[in-house]
Protein backbone atom coordinates (compact mmCIF):
# COMPACT_ATOMS: atom_id res chain seq x y z
CA UNK A 1 0.00 0.00 0.00
CA UNK A 2 1.05 3.36 -0.77
CA UNK A 3 0.82 6.63 1.17
CA UNK A 4 -1.94 9.11 0.73
CA UNK A 5 -4.57 7.68 -1.26
CA UNK A 6 -7.78 8.31 -0.99
CA UNK A 7 -10.27 6.11 -2.26
CA UNK A 8 -13.86 8.43 -2.06
CA UNK A 9 -14.69 11.63 -4.47
CA UNK A 10 -16.65 14.01 -2.59
CA UNK A 11 -19.88 12.41 -4.48
CA UNK A 12 -19.32 9.22 -3.24
CA UNK A 13 -19.00 10.41 0.00
CA UNK A 14 -22.06 11.79 -0.70
CA UNK A 15 -23.89 8.81 -1.72
CA UNK A 16 -22.28 6.62 0.82
CA UNK A 17 -23.12 8.91 3.69
CA UNK A 18 -25.85 11.03 3.07
CA UNK A 19 -28.03 9.18 0.56
CA UNK A 20 -28.87 6.49 2.86
CA UNK A 21 -29.99 8.64 5.91
CA UNK A 22 -33.65 9.06 6.45
CA UNK A 23 -32.53 13.37 6.81
CA UNK A 24 -30.03 15.62 6.68
CA UNK A 25 -29.97 19.55 6.01
CA UNK A 26 -28.08 21.49 3.79
CA UNK A 27 -25.83 24.96 4.50
CA UNK A 28 -25.48 27.13 1.55
CA UNK A 29 -23.95 29.97 2.16
CA UNK A 30 -26.00 31.93 -0.56
CA UNK A 31 -29.34 30.99 1.02
CA UNK A 32 -30.09 28.00 -0.97
CA UNK A 33 -30.26 25.39 1.93
CA UNK A 34 -31.87 24.72 5.47
CA UNK A 35 -29.06 27.41 7.21
CA UNK A 36 -26.19 29.11 6.01
CA UNK A 37 -23.46 28.45 8.61
CA UNK A 38 -22.58 25.13 10.13
CA UNK A 39 -22.91 26.87 13.73
CA UNK A 40 -26.61 27.78 12.85
CA UNK A 41 -27.49 23.95 12.00
CA UNK A 42 -25.28 22.78 15.01
CA UNK A 43 -27.21 25.25 17.19
CA UNK A 44 -30.67 23.66 15.83
CA UNK A 45 -29.26 20.59 16.97
CA UNK A 46 -29.17 18.98 13.62
CA UNK A 47 -26.55 15.70 13.25
CA UNK A 48 -26.60 14.95 9.49
CA UNK A 49 -25.26 18.18 7.92
CA UNK A 50 -24.35 18.32 3.98
CA UNK A 51 -22.09 21.98 3.23
CA UNK A 52 -22.32 23.03 -0.22
CA UNK A 53 -19.65 24.78 -2.29
CA UNK A 54 -18.63 28.87 -0.71
CA UNK A 55 -15.95 29.98 1.67
CA UNK A 56 -17.63 30.25 5.49
CA UNK A 57 -16.21 33.03 6.96
CA UNK A 58 -16.37 31.67 11.07
CA UNK A 59 -15.42 33.98 13.65
CA UNK A 60 -15.71 31.99 16.49
CA UNK A 61 -15.16 28.24 17.29
CA UNK A 62 -17.43 25.61 16.41
CA UNK A 63 -17.95 23.17 18.73
CA UNK A 64 -19.49 19.69 18.21
CA UNK A 65 -20.82 18.53 21.75
CA UNK A 66 -23.41 16.25 20.73
CA UNK A 67 -22.98 12.86 19.61
CA UNK A 68 -23.49 10.93 16.06
CA UNK A 69 -22.58 14.13 13.97
CA UNK A 70 -21.96 14.27 10.50
CA UNK A 71 -20.73 17.29 8.38
CA UNK A 72 -19.69 16.11 4.63
CA UNK A 73 -18.86 19.15 2.28
CA UNK A 74 -19.83 19.32 -1.39
CA UNK A 75 -16.14 18.90 -2.68
CA UNK A 76 -12.91 19.49 -0.47
CA UNK A 77 -11.08 22.22 -2.34
CA UNK A 78 -14.35 24.01 -2.54
CA UNK A 79 -15.70 23.92 0.67
CA UNK A 80 -13.57 26.42 2.47
CA UNK A 81 -14.19 27.08 6.74
CA UNK A 82 -11.78 29.91 7.19
CA UNK A 83 -11.33 30.38 10.82
CA UNK A 84 -10.77 33.93 13.64
CA UNK A 85 -7.72 35.31 14.40
CA UNK A 86 -6.73 34.10 18.11
CA UNK A 87 -9.57 31.32 18.08
CA UNK A 88 -9.10 27.70 17.33
CA UNK A 89 -11.52 26.35 14.76
CA UNK A 90 -13.64 23.15 15.22
CA UNK A 91 -13.62 21.39 18.60
CA UNK A 92 -15.12 18.24 19.05
CA UNK A 93 -15.88 17.03 22.11
CA UNK A 94 -18.49 14.67 21.35
CA UNK A 95 -18.12 10.35 20.61
CA UNK A 96 -18.96 9.30 16.52
CA UNK A 97 -18.27 12.70 14.62
CA UNK A 98 -17.14 12.47 11.40
CA UNK A 99 -15.87 15.24 9.24
CA UNK A 100 -15.68 14.64 5.23
CA UNK A 101 -14.44 16.62 2.12
CA UNK A 102 -13.50 19.85 4.28
CA UNK A 103 -10.97 22.57 4.11
CA UNK A 104 -10.48 23.96 7.80
CA UNK A 105 -8.18 26.90 7.55
CA UNK A 106 -6.37 28.41 10.35
CA UNK A 107 -3.56 30.00 8.39
CA UNK A 108 -5.37 33.07 6.52
CA UNK A 109 -6.48 35.26 9.89
CA UNK A 110 -4.03 33.40 11.72
CA UNK A 111 -6.23 31.33 13.86
CA UNK A 112 -5.24 28.85 16.73
CA UNK A 113 -5.83 25.20 15.87
CA UNK A 114 -7.72 24.22 12.91
CA UNK A 115 -9.01 21.20 14.34
CA UNK A 116 -9.28 19.95 18.07
CA UNK A 117 -10.72 16.56 19.27
CA UNK A 118 -10.90 15.04 22.55
CA UNK A 119 -9.63 18.26 24.70
CA UNK A 120 -10.66 17.49 28.19
CA UNK A 121 -10.31 21.41 29.17
CA UNK A 122 -13.96 21.96 28.23
CA UNK A 123 -14.75 19.52 31.14
CA UNK A 124 -14.09 20.60 34.95
CA UNK A 125 -12.31 17.12 35.48
CA UNK A 126 -10.66 15.27 32.65
CA UNK A 127 -13.05 12.45 31.15
CA UNK A 128 -12.18 10.18 28.82
CA UNK A 129 -16.29 8.68 28.32
CA UNK A 130 -16.17 11.75 25.21
CA UNK A 131 -13.99 12.22 22.63
CA UNK A 132 -14.05 8.96 20.80
CA UNK A 133 -14.70 7.25 17.61
CA UNK A 134 -14.39 10.24 15.70
CA UNK A 135 -13.62 10.48 11.87
CA UNK A 136 -11.71 13.01 9.69
CA UNK A 137 -11.33 11.58 6.12
CA UNK A 138 -10.87 13.57 2.87
CA UNK A 139 -9.86 17.01 4.09
CA UNK A 140 -7.64 19.86 3.65
CA UNK A 141 -6.34 21.27 6.71
CA UNK A 142 -4.16 24.71 7.20
CA UNK A 143 -2.37 25.29 10.07
CA UNK A 144 -0.57 28.26 11.39
CA UNK A 145 2.71 29.26 12.43
CA UNK A 146 2.10 29.01 16.19
CA UNK A 147 0.17 26.01 17.38
CA UNK A 148 -1.05 22.60 16.45
CA UNK A 149 -2.85 22.35 12.86
CA UNK A 150 -4.85 18.77 14.34
CA UNK A 151 -4.68 18.28 17.96
CA UNK A 152 -6.01 14.70 18.84
CA UNK A 153 -5.44 15.99 22.58
CA UNK A 154 -7.07 13.22 24.73
CA UNK A 155 -7.91 14.24 28.52
CA UNK A 156 -6.78 16.85 29.91
CA UNK A 157 -5.08 15.61 32.92
CA UNK A 158 -2.60 17.65 35.09
CA UNK A 159 0.86 17.57 34.28
CA UNK A 160 3.18 15.25 35.82
CA UNK A 161 2.05 12.22 37.88
CA UNK A 162 -2.02 12.30 37.07
CA UNK A 163 -1.33 12.15 32.93
CA UNK A 164 1.00 9.23 33.73
CA UNK A 165 -1.06 7.48 35.91
CA UNK A 166 -3.79 7.60 33.12
CA UNK A 167 -1.65 6.29 30.35
CA UNK A 168 -0.58 3.00 33.18
CA UNK A 169 -4.43 2.14 33.66
CA UNK A 170 -4.86 3.21 29.71
CA UNK A 171 -7.61 6.05 30.78
CA UNK A 172 -7.19 7.01 27.22
CA UNK A 173 -9.76 8.52 24.57
CA UNK A 174 -10.42 5.75 21.74
CA UNK A 175 -10.82 5.03 17.90
CA UNK A 176 -9.90 8.27 16.65
CA UNK A 177 -8.95 8.25 12.67
CA UNK A 178 -7.41 10.69 10.60
CA UNK A 179 -7.48 9.60 7.30
CA UNK A 180 -6.93 10.24 3.36
CA UNK A 181 -6.12 14.16 4.55
CA UNK A 182 -3.83 16.88 3.17
CA UNK A 183 -2.04 19.07 5.77
CA UNK A 184 -0.47 21.68 5.73
CA UNK A 185 1.50 23.79 8.68
CA UNK A 186 4.85 25.86 9.34
CA UNK A 187 4.83 25.29 13.17
CA UNK A 188 8.08 23.63 14.39
CA UNK A 189 5.94 22.08 17.37
CA UNK A 190 3.78 19.17 17.29
CA UNK A 191 1.72 20.45 14.16
CA UNK A 192 0.06 17.31 13.82
CA UNK A 193 -0.26 16.11 17.55
CA UNK A 194 -2.58 12.35 18.33
CA UNK A 195 -1.75 12.30 22.03
CA UNK A 196 -3.32 9.82 24.46
CA UNK A 197 -5.07 7.52 22.45
CA UNK A 198 -5.26 4.15 22.30
CA UNK A 199 -6.36 1.98 19.24
CA UNK A 200 -6.38 5.24 16.83
CA UNK A 201 -5.48 5.72 13.19
CA UNK A 202 -3.26 7.79 11.67
CA UNK A 203 -3.32 6.28 7.83
CA UNK A 204 -2.80 7.37 4.25
CA UNK A 205 -2.24 11.41 4.94
CA UNK A 206 -0.29 13.61 3.20
CA UNK A 207 1.64 16.25 5.30
CA UNK A 208 3.63 19.31 4.61
CA UNK A 209 5.50 21.51 6.25
CA UNK A 210 4.83 20.09 9.69
CA UNK A 211 5.93 16.52 11.98
CA UNK A 212 3.43 14.17 13.41
CA UNK A 213 3.81 14.07 17.19
CA UNK A 214 2.36 10.30 17.82
CA UNK A 215 2.57 11.33 22.09
CA UNK A 216 1.69 8.63 24.63
CA UNK A 217 -0.37 6.27 22.44
CA UNK A 218 -1.16 2.91 22.91
CA UNK A 219 -1.96 0.06 20.36
CA UNK A 220 -2.38 2.68 17.49
CA UNK A 221 -1.29 3.12 13.81
CA UNK A 222 0.54 5.71 11.79
CA UNK A 223 0.49 4.13 8.72
CA UNK A 224 1.11 4.92 5.43
CA UNK A 225 1.23 8.96 5.28
CA UNK A 226 3.66 10.63 3.37
CA UNK A 227 5.18 13.77 5.19
CA UNK A 228 7.74 15.99 3.32
CA UNK A 229 9.36 18.71 4.05
CA UNK A 230 8.57 19.36 8.25
CA UNK A 231 10.93 21.50 9.78
CA UNK A 232 11.24 19.21 12.79
CA UNK A 233 11.38 15.65 12.48
CA UNK A 234 9.55 13.26 10.03
CA UNK A 235 7.28 11.07 12.94
CA UNK A 236 8.02 12.00 16.74
CA UNK A 237 6.80 9.09 18.88
CA UNK A 238 6.95 10.04 21.93
CA UNK A 239 7.40 7.61 24.98
CA UNK A 240 6.04 5.64 27.29
CA UNK A 241 4.03 4.04 24.18
CA UNK A 242 3.13 0.47 23.78
CA UNK A 243 2.13 -1.62 20.99
CA UNK A 244 1.52 0.76 18.28
CA UNK A 245 2.49 0.60 14.69
CA UNK A 246 4.96 3.12 11.96
CA UNK A 247 4.99 1.64 9.31
CA UNK A 248 4.84 2.24 5.31
CA UNK A 249 5.49 5.98 5.29
CA UNK A 250 7.75 7.93 3.23
CA UNK A 251 9.46 10.97 4.87
CA UNK A 252 11.08 13.23 2.57
CA UNK A 253 13.78 16.38 3.99
CA UNK A 254 12.72 16.82 7.54
CA UNK A 255 14.84 19.06 9.18
CA UNK A 256 15.38 16.50 11.90
CA UNK A 257 15.68 13.13 12.35
CA UNK A 258 13.09 10.88 9.40
CA UNK A 259 11.64 8.95 12.81
CA UNK A 260 12.47 9.71 16.63
CA UNK A 261 11.53 7.78 19.62
CA UNK A 262 12.04 9.58 22.92
CA UNK A 263 10.98 9.80 26.32
CA UNK A 264 8.56 12.41 26.43
CA UNK A 265 9.88 15.55 28.53
CA UNK A 266 6.37 17.41 29.80
CA UNK A 267 5.61 14.20 32.43
CA UNK A 268 8.56 13.49 35.01
CA UNK A 269 9.80 11.43 36.12
CA UNK A 270 8.23 8.36 34.41
CA UNK A 271 6.93 5.25 36.32
CA UNK A 272 9.55 2.07 36.86
CA UNK A 273 8.98 0.20 33.95
CA UNK A 274 7.83 2.74 31.58
CA UNK A 275 9.30 3.49 28.55
CA UNK A 276 8.67 2.90 24.34
CA UNK A 277 7.60 -1.19 23.83
CA UNK A 278 6.71 -3.75 21.77
CA UNK A 279 6.44 -1.22 19.12
CA UNK A 280 6.26 -2.18 15.20
CA UNK A 281 8.79 0.74 13.04
CA UNK A 282 8.65 -0.61 9.87
CA UNK A 283 8.62 0.00 6.31
CA UNK A 284 9.20 3.20 6.19
CA UNK A 285 11.16 5.14 3.75
CA UNK A 286 13.28 8.22 4.79
CA UNK A 287 15.49 10.18 2.32
CA UNK A 288 17.39 13.00 3.21
CA UNK A 289 17.10 13.53 6.70
CA UNK A 290 19.06 16.29 8.19
CA UNK A 291 19.87 14.32 11.57
CA UNK A 292 19.98 10.51 11.87
CA UNK A 293 17.47 8.17 9.47
CA UNK A 294 15.67 6.43 12.95
CA UNK A 295 17.00 7.28 16.21
CA UNK A 296 15.52 5.54 19.50
CA UNK A 297 16.86 7.04 22.43
CA UNK A 298 15.57 6.43 26.20
CA UNK A 299 17.07 7.00 29.71
CA UNK A 300 18.50 4.53 32.37
CA UNK A 301 15.59 2.72 33.32
CA UNK A 302 13.23 3.68 30.61
CA UNK A 303 15.17 2.00 28.05
CA UNK A 304 12.77 0.92 24.91
CA UNK A 305 12.58 -2.31 24.71
CA UNK A 306 11.07 -5.15 22.43
CA UNK A 307 10.72 -2.81 19.84
CA UNK A 308 10.76 -4.18 16.05
CA UNK A 309 12.86 -1.56 13.51
CA UNK A 310 12.50 -3.80 10.44
CA UNK A 311 12.82 -3.52 6.78
CA UNK A 312 13.15 0.58 6.59
CA UNK A 313 14.99 2.05 3.67
CA UNK A 314 16.87 5.17 4.81
CA UNK A 315 18.85 6.96 2.30
CA UNK A 316 21.31 9.93 2.64
CA UNK A 317 20.67 10.81 5.83
CA UNK A 318 23.14 14.16 7.05
CA UNK A 319 24.02 11.79 10.35
CA UNK A 320 23.46 8.45 10.79
CA UNK A 321 21.03 5.92 9.39
CA UNK A 322 20.17 4.46 12.78
CA UNK A 323 21.24 5.66 15.87
CA UNK A 324 20.38 4.32 19.44
CA UNK A 325 20.91 5.20 22.82
CA UNK A 326 20.05 3.54 26.37
CA UNK A 327 18.02 0.51 24.25
CA UNK A 328 17.80 -2.76 25.34
CA UNK A 329 16.46 -5.88 23.72
CA UNK A 330 15.26 -4.58 20.47
CA UNK A 331 15.23 -6.22 16.84
CA UNK A 332 16.64 -4.44 13.91
CA UNK A 333 16.45 -6.32 10.91
CA UNK A 334 16.15 -6.22 7.41
CA UNK A 335 16.79 -2.63 6.74
CA UNK A 336 18.15 -0.74 3.86
CA UNK A 337 20.89 2.39 4.60
CA UNK A 338 22.65 3.91 1.79
CA UNK A 339 25.03 6.90 1.93
CA UNK A 340 24.58 8.48 5.13
CA UNK A 341 25.93 12.17 4.57
CA UNK A 342 29.52 13.87 5.14
CA UNK A 343 30.48 16.95 6.83
CA UNK A 344 33.49 17.85 5.07
CA UNK A 345 34.25 20.92 6.65
CA UNK A 346 34.04 19.57 10.33
CA UNK A 347 35.70 16.00 9.22
CA UNK A 348 32.06 14.42 10.67
CA UNK A 349 30.96 11.45 9.00
CA UNK A 350 27.70 9.43 9.87
CA UNK A 351 27.57 5.59 10.26
CA UNK A 352 24.76 3.25 8.90
CA UNK A 353 23.98 1.90 12.36
CA UNK A 354 25.28 4.15 15.64
CA UNK A 355 25.67 2.65 19.07
CA UNK A 356 25.98 5.15 22.06
CA UNK A 357 25.93 4.68 25.76
CA UNK A 358 23.94 1.48 27.51
CA UNK A 359 22.84 -0.12 24.42
CA UNK A 360 22.55 -3.60 25.57
CA UNK A 361 21.19 -6.79 23.96
CA UNK A 362 19.78 -5.78 20.60
CA UNK A 363 19.78 -8.25 17.90
CA UNK A 364 21.06 -6.46 14.35
CA UNK A 365 20.04 -9.10 11.84
CA UNK A 366 19.97 -8.88 8.10
CA UNK A 367 20.48 -5.10 7.19
CA UNK A 368 22.30 -3.56 4.22
CA UNK A 369 24.58 -1.09 4.63
CA UNK A 370 25.72 0.50 0.68
CA UNK A 371 28.14 3.51 0.11
CA UNK A 372 29.67 3.97 -3.26
CA UNK A 373 31.58 7.17 -2.52
CA UNK A 374 35.12 7.23 -2.09
CA UNK A 375 36.98 8.42 1.43
CA UNK A 376 36.95 11.25 2.72
CA UNK A 377 33.41 11.23 1.37
CA UNK A 378 31.81 7.91 2.18
CA UNK A 379 30.48 7.22 5.67
CA UNK A 380 32.53 6.72 8.83
CA UNK A 381 31.60 3.34 9.83
CA UNK A 382 28.60 1.19 8.67
CA UNK A 383 28.10 -0.37 12.03
CA UNK A 384 29.53 1.13 15.30
CA UNK A 385 29.69 1.67 19.16
CA UNK A 386 33.14 3.47 19.44
CA UNK A 387 32.22 6.29 22.24
CA UNK A 388 32.59 3.95 25.31
CA UNK A 389 32.24 0.00 26.55
CA UNK A 390 28.44 -0.41 27.75
CA UNK A 391 27.06 -1.64 24.70
CA UNK A 392 26.90 -5.17 25.74
CA UNK A 393 25.57 -8.42 24.71
CA UNK A 394 24.78 -7.06 21.30
CA UNK A 395 24.11 -9.38 17.91
CA UNK A 396 25.56 -8.19 15.05
CA UNK A 397 25.05 -11.00 11.97
CA UNK A 398 24.47 -11.86 9.00
CA UNK A 399 24.42 -8.45 7.64
CA UNK A 400 25.60 -7.07 4.39
CA UNK A 401 28.13 -4.29 4.36
CA UNK A 402 29.34 -2.80 0.67
CA UNK A 403 31.42 0.29 1.03
CA UNK A 404 33.67 1.79 -0.91
CA UNK A 405 36.78 2.94 1.27
CA UNK A 406 35.00 3.36 4.66
CA UNK A 407 37.23 3.49 7.69
CA UNK A 408 36.46 0.66 9.87
CA UNK A 409 33.35 -0.83 8.80
CA UNK A 410 32.19 -2.44 11.81
CA UNK A 411 33.75 -1.09 14.93
CA UNK A 412 33.33 -2.28 18.84
CA UNK A 413 34.54 -0.87 21.83
CA UNK A 414 32.00 -2.51 24.21
CA UNK A 415 32.84 -6.28 25.12
CA UNK A 416 30.64 -9.27 24.99
CA UNK A 417 29.24 -8.77 21.25
CA UNK A 418 28.80 -11.54 18.57
CA UNK A 419 29.75 -10.46 15.40
CA UNK A 420 28.96 -13.38 13.03
CA UNK A 421 28.25 -14.14 9.45
CA UNK A 422 28.86 -10.39 8.23
CA UNK A 423 29.98 -9.91 4.59
CA UNK A 424 32.14 -6.87 4.81
CA UNK A 425 33.47 -5.74 1.38
CA UNK A 426 35.71 -1.92 0.94
CA UNK A 427 36.64 -0.22 4.29
CA UNK A 428 39.99 0.90 3.53
CA UNK A 429 41.55 0.45 7.38
CA UNK A 430 39.75 -2.36 8.45
CA UNK A 431 37.32 -4.98 8.19
CA UNK A 432 36.20 -5.71 11.66
CA UNK A 433 38.05 -3.28 14.74
CA UNK A 434 37.78 -4.44 18.20
CA UNK A 435 39.12 -1.25 19.84
CA UNK A 436 39.47 -2.84 23.29
CA UNK A 437 36.55 -4.78 23.19
CA UNK A 438 37.19 -8.06 25.60
CA UNK A 439 34.78 -11.20 25.46
CA UNK A 440 33.60 -10.90 21.69
CA UNK A 441 32.76 -13.83 19.39
CA UNK A 442 33.59 -13.15 16.19
CA UNK A 443 32.87 -16.24 13.37
CA UNK A 444 31.83 -16.86 9.84
CA UNK A 445 32.72 -13.72 8.55
CA UNK A 446 33.78 -12.35 5.14
CA UNK A 447 36.13 -9.47 5.21
CA UNK A 448 37.24 -8.45 1.78
CA UNK A 449 39.22 -5.96 0.52
CA UNK A 450 38.89 -3.70 3.67
CA UNK A 451 42.76 -2.75 3.63
CA UNK A 452 43.24 -0.37 0.42
CA UNK A 453 45.57 2.17 2.55
CA UNK A 454 48.91 2.16 1.00
CA UNK A 455 51.16 3.61 3.93
CA UNK A 456 49.96 1.61 7.30
CA UNK A 457 49.53 -1.81 8.42
CA UNK A 458 45.81 -1.82 8.35
CA UNK A 459 43.65 -5.21 8.22
CA UNK A 460 40.67 -7.07 7.72
CA UNK A 461 40.13 -8.21 11.49
CA UNK A 462 42.59 -5.72 13.88
CA UNK A 463 42.61 -6.22 17.45
CA UNK A 464 43.91 -3.09 19.29
CA UNK A 465 44.04 -1.00 22.52
CA UNK A 466 44.17 -4.02 25.02
CA UNK A 467 41.11 -5.96 23.33
CA UNK A 468 41.15 -9.35 25.02
CA UNK A 469 39.68 -12.89 25.32
CA UNK A 470 37.66 -12.87 22.63
CA UNK A 471 37.06 -15.98 20.15
CA UNK A 472 38.02 -15.33 16.61
CA UNK A 473 37.03 -18.24 14.16
CA UNK A 474 36.24 -19.45 11.00
CA UNK A 475 36.26 -16.12 9.17
CA UNK A 476 37.28 -15.61 5.38
CA UNK A 477 39.89 -12.36 4.68
CA UNK A 478 40.39 -11.78 1.24
CA UNK A 479 42.86 -8.88 1.43
CA UNK A 480 44.37 -8.42 -1.99
CA UNK A 481 45.37 -4.80 -1.90
CA UNK A 482 49.18 -4.97 -3.67
CA UNK A 483 50.88 -3.20 -0.74
CA UNK A 484 53.05 -5.39 1.79
CA UNK A 485 51.43 -3.52 4.47
CA UNK A 486 48.24 -5.13 4.41
CA UNK A 487 47.29 -8.30 6.79
CA UNK A 488 44.63 -10.56 6.83
CA UNK A 489 44.11 -10.20 10.57
CA UNK A 490 46.43 -8.40 12.95
CA UNK A 491 46.23 -8.70 17.09
CA UNK A 492 48.13 -5.70 18.78
CA UNK A 493 50.95 -5.97 21.65
CA UNK A 494 48.92 -6.07 25.06
CA UNK A 495 45.99 -8.09 23.61
CA UNK A 496 45.82 -11.14 25.69
CA UNK A 497 43.81 -14.33 25.91
CA UNK A 498 42.66 -14.36 22.51
CA UNK A 499 41.61 -17.63 20.42
CA UNK A 500 42.17 -17.24 16.46
CA UNK A 501 41.78 -19.92 14.38
CA UNK A 502 40.62 -20.70 11.24
CA UNK A 503 41.14 -17.66 9.69
CA UNK A 504 41.85 -18.70 5.77
CA UNK A 505 43.48 -16.05 4.29
CA UNK A 506 42.87 -15.78 0.75
CA UNK A 507 44.90 -12.58 0.04
CA UNK A 508 48.56 -12.12 -0.29
CA UNK A 509 49.66 -11.58 2.90
CA UNK A 510 48.27 -13.18 6.64
CA UNK A 511 49.97 -12.45 9.80
CA UNK A 512 48.69 -12.60 13.38
CA UNK A 513 50.51 -10.69 15.84
CA UNK A 514 52.35 -7.60 14.90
Amino acid sequence: MGAYVSTLTGNEIDTALFRSKAKSVVVDLYGDGDYTSISDALANNEKNIYVKSGYYNEGRPITISKDNVTIIGEYKETTEIVFGSGYDGIKIYANYVTLCNLTLDSEENGALAALIIGDGSLASTPITSVGNHNIIDNCIIKGSNSTFALYVAGASYGQGEETLQAFEDKDLQSNNRITNCLMYSLWNGDAFSFSLQREGIISNNLFIGGRIAFYMCINSECNYNSIVNSINQGIFIASPCLYNSVIGNRIYNPASSGIKIQNQLEHTPLFTGQAAIANNINENTIYASSNSGIEVTGTSGHEPTRNNISNNIIINPDNHGIYLQDTVGNNINGNSITEPKTDATNFSRGSGLYMVQNVRENSIINNTFIDTRTHPNCSSTAIANREGTDCTGNIISNNIIKINNTERSVWFQSGNTIISNNEIIGGYYAGIYLDGACGCVVNGNICRNNTNESNNAYAEIWLKNGASNNIIYGNICQSDASNKANYDMIIEAGCTGNVASGIKGIGVYHEIGV
